[in-house]
């Protein structure tokens, strides 16, 4: 996680571009009692992840459903699609939070004009007043004005070719790729170009890949270089543990 908020603020202070956090609903359901419970701090907005080409699961047939009534096993999982949600809140509580589960993925961006949360008014008067939590009010707002973002509908468009049909698309905020390590080699350039429309960097805990990978159109392997010496000399990893530093490109 130390890795992480490093370079974040080094691809922010580069590229300038900054970070946003999702967190794929099926790992929710391993933690769904403490995700609910930190709701209303971390601002939980609905999207769809989508693997290259996939289609939502359909419903359970009916011989299915009779064999759950029987007492087949089964994983619930496996009925719904891959869903994500953006976490709109701190992130370095999120991620000690979180990340770790194999859900967690970062995607940056530029800031969008559009986002900016307006002055909150009387904002003097308010500070005197005993008792109110301007913070919460000021993270509310932030969360409010941030479903103004461009990338939302613009993500639909780029990567939820093929779903317009679906009953809830219209209620879909956003869709974003679930990619894995091999999708990087097997999808054609056309489409591995979308995946960078939209953003400049993402990296996701990949299960399959058992680990995490970092995609990025720009060169960032002096930057992760950077980051992984000074994490050394901060004392955070041992000088012989870069030789398995992460490698950054796409």
């Amino acid at each position: 996680m130390d890795f992480i908020a490093r370079f974040n603020k080094a691809v922010e202070k580069e590229f300038a571009i900054r970070a946003e956090l999702f967190l794929q609903f099926k790992t929710i359901i391993e933690v769904e009692r403490r995700f609910r419970k930190l709701a209303t701090q971390i601002f939980p907005w609905p999207g769809l992840s989508r693997k290259p080409g996939d289609r939502p699961p359909p419903p359970p047939t009916k011989k299915q459903m009779e064999e759950i009534m029987e007492g087949k096993p089964y994983d619930v999982r496996d009925f719904f699609p891959d869903r994500c949600y953006w976490l709109r809140s701190d992130h370095g509580m999120l991620m000690n939070e979180f990340f770790g589960l194999g859900g967690t993925s970062m995607f940056y961006l530029p800031p969008d004009p559009k986002a900016t949360p307006p002055k909150i008014p009387y904002l003097e008067e308010l500070q005197t007043l005993p008792g109110l939590q301007l913070e919460k009010l000021e993270e509310m707002t932030r969360a409010t004005t941030s479903l103004r973002e461009s990338f939302l509908g613009e993500s639909k468009k780029l990567f939820g070719g093929g779903l317009e049909d679906e009953p809830s698309w219209e209620g879909t905020s956003f869709v974003l790729p679930l990619l894995e390590t091999k999708d990087f080699f097997s999808q054609p350039a056309e489409e591995r170009q979308k995946w960078f429309q939209l953003f400049d960097i993402f990296w996701r805990e990949s299960p399959v890949d058992r680990g995490l990978y970092i995609a990025s159109k720009h060169p960032i392997e002096s930057l992760i270089s950077s980051v992984v010496e000074s994490m050394v000399r901060a004392g955070r990893i041992h000088p012989d543990d870069t030789t398995s530093r992460p490698q950054g490109g796409a």
